[in-house]
């Protein structure tokens, strides 16, 4: 298994330079996303993609989803690949089998905000 990341703080989503990396698919994600940042990530995701399959950012890869979302690659069915972004980071891996992987940002819990709903013990009922 290969696993490949980036940081995508550098990636501006506004900035359509991209787009010709990009599969018509996730054109269309980037395009119906509100966030800046979830784009950034998209984008980061799909660049990661095109290099773990191709080793090439700028050569795009095909690719489709089952009916769960998991992504398949349409030309190489032998190949499996799953995604991943949080935060400033999008990952890629690559695997022979089945493969999954998965990042997230962490932050500092705000304890005022867990007390308002969150209680030690359980009320006798």
């Amino acid at each position: 298994m290969k696993v490949y990341y980036m940081n995508v703080k550098s990636i501006k989503a506004d900035d359509e330079k991209w787009f010709k990396y990009l599969s018509q698919k996730r054109i269309e994600k980037v395009n119906r996303l509100k966030k800046t940042n979830k784009k950034s990530q998209s984008i980061g995701a799909e660049l990661l993609l095109n290099y773990a399959v191709n080793g090439d950012i700028k050569k795009t890869v095909e690719w489709d989803t089952e009916n769960g979302g998991k992504l398949y690659l349409t030309q190489n069915r032998d190949l499996y690949v799953n995604l991943s972004h949080s935060g400033e980071y999008a990952v890629c891996a690559v695997h022979n089998k089945d493969v999954g992987i998965d990042i997230q940002h962490l932050r500092e819990c705000d304890m005022n905000l867990a007390k308002r709903f969150l209680r030690r013990k359980k009320p006798n009922i």
